[in-house]
């Protein structure tokens, strides 16, 4: 079921090639991408980058803008993910001698480090998601970072640092997972406070206390401070069902009011409920001068679609005489 309100933060409100985008959590629309994207993944190539860039939402990866945003080097800090602070160049590894060859292989203690904090993630993560339970059927957890590698022997020094540094980046998307089912726990008064609920959930649970307090601490748990990637979102999209989850997060979130959407045409209420009285940024208030040419209007589908918008953004009492005008 769709939420019918939104929670009272900031949303500000954006136009840019004659349409409209509500954002919240953010200052200033980033650059739009073309067009939905569709994060596609195959066993063989698996693309990281799109856990690192803004981009569009989906239901195959709806934890996506969850991703810690930034370089690795700046994520990978702290008792939990300092581990993960290593370099392609200077990376120690362990040389397996044999007879005529040798192999490698990424250095025992790292190796052992890294599996822990990989099966400490899934332990979290299996046990937020059982108290989300529903997840879209098209749902698809990104490989592990084992699954690269780090644990693997390899023949030659270049491979296997290719290798620990993929692995190292994968850890992103499981971090951008952990972060999404910790969300739907959070509750709004309880962003704020030093151990929110979840954490107390968390020890009731059994998990260690400096565990839940390195979640709390790190890049995953911590909900005030945190950049995270942020996402486009589109009326038609089902991840919009859970929009008030990423804005209460403080996940940038930029809605697209695009002509033709599903959701627009079936209700027509939906815009006012996600649009709380927000300010005009300068574009959309350069926008606004435009409708006081209703003949202009008239001839251009795009700034029509606009104007019709602006009322309900209460954005300026002139506009509802000449609505009707361009309604007929």
């Amino acid at each position: 079921m769709i939420p019918r309100e939104l929670p009272a933060f900031d949303s500000k409100v954006f136009a840019r090639d004659q349409r409209i985008y509500v954002g919240f959590n953010a200052n200033q629309l980033p650059p739009v991408p073309t067009a939905p994207g569709h994060m596609s993944f195959e066993d063989a190539e698996v693309e990281l980058w799109e856990f690192t860039s803004l981009t569009w939402t989906t239901p195959r990866y709806p934890y996506a803008p969850f991703a810690p945003a930034g370089r690795s080097v700046f994520l990978f800090t702290g008792p939990m993910f300092g581990v993960l602070e290593v370099f392609r160049k200077s990376v120690p590894l362990d040389r397996i001698q044999h007879r005529h060859h040798s192999d490698w292989q990424l250095a025992a203690h790292l190796r052992k480090s890294w599996n822990d904090l990989e099966n400490s993630l899934k332990a979290t993560i299996a046990f937020f998601a059982g108290k989300k339970r529903v997840d879209f059927l098209e749902m698809t957890r990104f490989p592990s970072p084992s699954h690269f590698g780090y644990n693997d022997v390899h023949v030659t020094d270049s491979r296997t640092r290719a290798a620990i540094m993929r692995s190292r980046d994968a850890f992103r998307p499981m971090m951008a997972l952990c972060s999404y089912y910790i969300a739907f726990q959070l509750r709004r008064n309880e962003i704020l406070p030093d151990y929110p609920q979840w954490a107390r959930d968390m020890n009731d649970g059994g998990f260690h206390p400096q565990w839940v307090q390195g979640l709390i601490d790190s890049v995953v748990g911590n909900f005030r401070t945190t950049q995270r990637v942020g996402a486009f979102v589109s009326l038609s999209c089902p991840c919009i069902r859970e929009i008030e989850v990423y804005i209460n997060a403080r996940v940038p979130i930029f809605i697209d009011y695009r002509e033709g959407s599903p959701t627009w045409r079936q209700d027509g209420g939906f815009l006012k409920n996600y649009t709380p009285r927000p300010t005009p940024s300068p574009g959309c208030l350069r926008l606004m001068r435009l409708v006081s040419f209703p003949s202009l209007l008239l001839r251009s589908p795009g700034l029509r679609m606009s104007f019709l918008l602006l009322p309900n953004l209460c954005l300026s009492p002139i506009v509802s005489p000449v609505r009707s005008l361009v309604r007929r």
